[in-house]
């Protein structure tokens, strides 16, 4: 089974209204919102995670990565995600806009972020299919 082909497909059922991320097994929940951090942040940076459809699992993010032994890679998103707020909107026209926003110096936070990210401390692919499989 191809993870992160899984992971697309979950994503797309949850953007159609098919279900809800509340409605996935812990495993699948976890697999989703890793795979999402990986595919937006390698394509565009955590500013493109927060803005696409990915973004609205970003509180649960930092406790999935955790989950798979990740912690390092959690401490990134949870500085990413401190750049927005406390509390990152689950909606996507309120993310959108908090992006839209955001000062100089906070697009400068998210680039250095994303420069650490790809610094890769921990093994996400490997750890992802260990904790899935």
């Amino acid at each position: 089974m191809d993870l992160y082909e899984h992971a697309k497909t979950m994503s797309r059922r949850i953007e159609m209204g098919d279900i809800q991320i509340e409605d996935l097994e812990e495993k699948e929940r976890v697999l989703l919102c890793v795979a999402e951090l990986e595919i937006e942040v390698n394509n565009g940076g955590f500013s493109q995670y927060y803005f696409n459809c990915a973004g609205a699992h970003a509180n649960l993010l930092p406790q999935a990565l955790h989950t798979i032994g990740a912690p390092e890679t959690a401490q990134i998103v949870t500085k990413a995600n401190a750049v927005l707020g406390k509390e990152i909107p689950k909606d996507i026209a309120a993310r959108q806009n908090l992006i839209d926003g955001l000062s100089d110096e906070k697009e400068q936070m998210l680039d250095d972020l994303d420069a650490e990210f790809f610094t890769y401390p921990n093994d996400i692919d490997a750890l992802l299919h260990d904790y899935f499989i």
